[in-house]
C-alpha cells in the first residue's frame, strides 16, 4: 500500500520521491488500512459511544482505556480500534507470534 500512495505521489507531483519507503510512508500506508477496515466495521455511532471511542487527529478511532493518566504512549493509553476477525487483525496477530511479541 505504501508503494501504490508513492505511485500515486509521484505521478502527480513534480517533486518525487525516491529511494526506500520511509517511516512516514509506512504509518501514512497503515492509517489508510486502518481507516478502511474501520470505515466498513464501525459506523453504528451507538457503538462508538459506548466503546467510548473517538477519532484522533489522523481520523481514526481509537478507544479510551483506563491507562489515560497514566506516563505510557498514547499508542498504549488509547489503541486503534480494529474489527477482530478482519483478515488484516489476523496477519497482524500472526506477523506478532512470528515475532514473539504475543
Amino acid at each position: 500500500v505504501a508503494w501504490i500512495l508513492r505511485f500515486i505521489h509521484n505521478i502527480s507531483n513534480v517533486n518525487k520521491l525516491r529511494g526506500n519507503l520511509v517511516y512516514e510512508e509506512f504509518k501514512k500506508a497503515e492509517n489508510l488500512v486502518f481507516k478502511s477496515m474501520q470505515l466498513r466495521s464501525f459506523q453504528d455511532e451507538k457503538f462508538h459511544a459506548k466503546m467510548q471511542a473517538f477519532k484522533d487527529e489522523e481520523g481514526l478511532l481509537r478507544i479510551r482505556t483506563k491507562l489515560v493518566d497514566s506516563d505510557e504512549k498514547e499508542d498504549f493509553k488509547f489503541p486503534v480500534l480494529l474489527p477482530a476477525n478482519d483478515v488484516v487483525v489476523k496477519l497482524i496477530r500472526e506477523e506478532h507470534k512470528k515475532a514473539m511479541h504475543a
